[in-house]
């Protein structure tokens, strides 16, 4: 198992809250994508339209709402994020290419969004209740616009989102190239990143965590070069990848978790009897 699938697996793994998943290690297949975990830590989802369970392993989504083994069965798209449990998934349609919201038992139901010439759209985030969904459309001649759907309104946004809080109140993204947070009522308000918490007050990215009301905080140290990752629930465990230097270019990717009150820990070095090709060729 290389090291990059290892970090994808222990993200995950001790992010999620289900003490089945929190207490050990579980190999899982891996597509060819970074594997995305449900906030409960009980769905991994995989590839295009495969998700993967403790109970039942590798399955598809069928248009119809149920799940198969087949993959030939399986629908024609692209899933990007899960509810809380994973029975709601979303993402973008390959043909036709839009946005949709799939119900385990439902289906599949392409989204309604505000009313404009789309070219195109996705879905890039859904809250853990699964009635909040952020996504992108884009609109001639190659602008792409933000939209924020809950129960079956869409309003369109300034902000492309990545992630999403808990209740999809708040979300980090980019907009005119920048990153940012975007909240319900209160628009850009803090900086973007790669996640944020369940409540939207903690964002994880770069080398740092932000802390609304207090700002800033570095959680990789000064001598190495960071990239933060998943966030727990509760903002208190970032987990991600560094370089043993302060350039980018470095190849060598090592995992690393960060939690309040106990700081910075490698997990390359901890879990290295998983790895078949540590970086620096450790054993």
């Amino acid at each position: 198992m290389r090291s990059w699938m290892v970090r994808g697996l222990l993200m995950g793994l001790l992010l999620s809250g289900s003490s089945s998943f929190a207490q050990r290690l579980i190999e899982i297949p891996f597509t060819g994508r970074t594997p995305s975990l449900s906030p409960n830590g009980r769905v991994v989802l995989l590839g295009e339209v495969a998700i993967w369970t403790e109970q039942e392993g590798l399955r598809y989504l069928r248009a119809d709402g149920r799940l198969t083994r087949n993959r030939a069965e399986a629908m024609n798209a692209y899933a990007t994020a899960l509810s809380y449990d994973g029975s709601i998934i979303v993402g973008g349609g390959r043909a036709p290419q839009w946005a949709f919201r799939w119900r385990l038992g439902v289906g599949l139901e392409y989204l309604e969004l505000p009313s404009n010439a789309w070219r195109r759209t996705f879905a890039s985030t859904i809250s853990w209740d699964g009635r909040v969904i952020y996504g992108e459309g884009e609109l001639p001649p190659n602008w792409w616009q933000g939209w924020r759907w809950q129960d079956g309104v869409a309003v369109e946004v300034p902000i492309l989102a990545s992630k999403c809080s808990g209740d999809g109140s708040c979300a980090v993204g980019e907009w005119n190239y920048t990153p940012v947070r975007w909240c319900v009522g209160r628009g850009h308000s803090g900086p973007g990143g790669v996640g944020i918490s369940a409540d939207g007050r903690i964002i994880s990215g770069a080398n740092w965590r932000w802390v609304e009301g207090r700002g800033f905080e570095r959680i990789v140290p000064p001598h190495y070069y960071g990239m933060a990752g998943p966030i727990s629930g509760d903002g208190r465990i970032v987990v991600g990848s560094y370089h043993r230097s302060l350039d980018p270019d470095d190849l060598e990717d090592w995992a690393f978790i960060w939690r309040e009150g106990v700081g910075f820990e490698d997990l390359t070095e901890k879990y290295a009897w998983l790895i078949d090709d540590p970086p620096g060729g450790a054993a």
